[in-house]
């Protein structure tokens, strides 16, 4: 029998967000979205982690790594924009005033964040580098000229677009993103992973814990918490995955580089 979830439904009286003042309405509604998309990205990055295996040949665990970077990538480069609303004038007077008075350890939460994102060295290089943007030569200059340590570049190609991977291209945004030119140790790229995973679990905290605060004081502080409930089908969130190489049988075929024919 399928799993599922039980759903509650509230509704927010739209005179009481009518009576809102405009910065408000923008906290509530942007609070929100941003946690939606943590969320979201959230899920995704636990749904990619959890495709290890027995089989850790480069060909399946480097195609995989670089889906769960790319995941990681927009979570940090959104987490620093999310900090710089948290403390925008519109948003932090709304928690100053509807917020924390409510919260009594809000704005030390807030602190900690502000405190975390100002210590990750790494963020930065992440956001304006990778994140929302692509590198310029001189960004990449230092990972792109080979040295000693250099091996041969390797491209994996299937059949279909959607089975071929620049595995050397992958190599260097990675040096990039963990910002070492030389070889990488595996313990320097699970220590930046962890931290990007504790910084990801502080922000989305304050987000909700901020979000949810103010709903249930300013727009839905005397009704009874209950709704109709929504029983929706949903597979248990441990067994997901998210692999890189998929079966693709009937997709459009790769045309051959070298020859210009269906490969």
């Amino acid at each position: 029998m399928p799993n599922s979830v039980q759903v509650i439904e509230f509704r927010v009286p739209i005179d009481r967000v009518r009576r809102l003042s405009d910065a408000q309405r923008y906290t509530y509604y942007l609070l929100g979205f941003i946690f939606n998309e943590l969320m979201c990205l959230r899920k995704l990055i636990s749904f990619s982690l959890q495709q290890r295996g027995a089989d850790m040949r480069p060909v399946r665990l480097n195609a995989e790594t670089s889906q769960i970077l790319l995941l990681f990538r927009i979570a940090c480069a959104k987490l620093w924009e999310v900090q710089l609303k948290l403390n925008a004038k519109e948003v932090s007077s709304v928690l100053r005033k509807d917020v924390w008075p409510h919260w009594p350890d809000g704005a030390g939460a807030l602190k900690a964040v502000n405190a975390a994102v100002s210590n990750a060295e790494w963020l930065p290089r992440v956001r304006n580098g990778l994140g929302f943007h692509y590198p310029t030569l001189g960004q990449w200059k230092a990972y792109i000229t080979p040295t000693d340590d250099w091996v041969d570049d390797i491209i994996y190609s299937g059949a279909e677009n959607g089975n071929h991977f620049y595995d050397a291209s992958e190599s260097v945004a990675k040096h990039h993103m963990f910002g070492f030119e030389a070889p990488m140790k595996p313990e320097q790229v699970k220590q930046t992973i962890d931290e990007m995973v504790a910084l990801l679990g502080l922000v989305s905290n304050v987000v909700e814990e901020s979000v949810g605060v103010f709903i249930a004081n300013h727009l839905l502080p005397d009704d009874p918490l209950d709704g109709p409930v929504h029983a929706i089908s949903a597979p248990k969130y441990t067994e997901q995955r998210i692999p890189f190489w998929t079966e693709m049988s009937g997709a459009k075929k790769r045309k051959s580089r070298r020859s210009g024919n269906a490969a």
